[in-house]
């Protein structure tokens, strides 16, 4: 008979039994790294993920500090150019006023109410000139007096005159008041006076240094004495 034959055919045999079973290992390990190398992935994607979000802080704290270093050199540029422009109409302004101050002489320690605001030019200068003997000041020389006696204080005077050596010779006299409580002097910016008192220290300490020194129109000039090839600067000049 045939038949157990046929039964023995059907039936798997040992290898093939291991074959298929190893092949289902084969798999199960497969689906395991491929489970492995999926897990993976996710994190790396969750890694760059983090990454980017990182970056982009990153990004915007940059974009943000150099908003905010342009916002402080734009205004560091514009309080700059504040300062420069400050700087400039200041000294303008200094340079104008000692323009104008190249034409004025100041008198000072006048009694008090020494003229009135309805004196005329020339009775003005005829009232300073008896205060001033024998010092004298010839009208026609002087364009004005005090700016119509404003903003001076009543023992004081600021003649202006029309010529700058009318002035310097009306300046030469002032050693005729020596021993009065009179003075004349050119007159002096604000800057200068501020300055002033820091001058004549400086004038005085150069001639305790045996130096020629002498605080003229606001400022000291000091100079080395010369040898016997030249004279020393004259000190008249006021």
């Amino acid at each position: 008979m045939n038949t157990p034959k046929t039964a023995a055919r059907t039936q798997p045999s040992f290898a093939a039994v291991l074959a298929a079973h190893s092949k289902l290992d084969r798999i199960t390990q497969l689906q395991a790294a491929l489970d492995r190398v999926m897990e993976e992935n996710f994190e790396l994607k969750n890694h760059l993920y983090k990454l980017e979000e990182r970056f982009n802080s990153m990004v915007d704290l940059t974009t943000d500090k150099v908003k905010e270093v342009e916002a402080k050199v734009s205004q560091a540029h514009s309080e700059t150019i504040t300062q420069v422009k400050t700087f400039v109409t200041k000294e303008l302004y200094e340079r104008r006023l000692q323009e104008e101050n190249a034409l004025k002489v100041h008198i000072g320690r006048l009694p008090l109410q020494w003229c009135t605001i309805e004196d005329t030019l020339e009775e003005a200068i005829t009232k300073l000139n008896d205060i001033l003997q024998p010092v004298n000041i010839k009208p026609e020389i002087v364009a004005w007096i005090n700016d119509t006696h404003r903003h001076v204080r009543p023992e004081h005077c600021i003649l202006t005159f029309k010529d700058k050596d009318e002035r310097l010779k009306f300046l030469c006299q002032s050693h005729l008041l020596k021993g009065t409580m009179l003075w004349i002097t050119k007159e002096l910016t604000t800057n200068r006076l501020k300055i002033k008192k820091d001058e004549l220290k400086k004038m005085s300490e150069a001639r305790k240094q045996s130096k020629w020194a002498v605080y003229r129109g606001g400022k000291t000039i000091i100079q080395e004495f010369r040898t016997s090839k030249g004279a020393l600067p004259s000190t008249t000049r006021p």
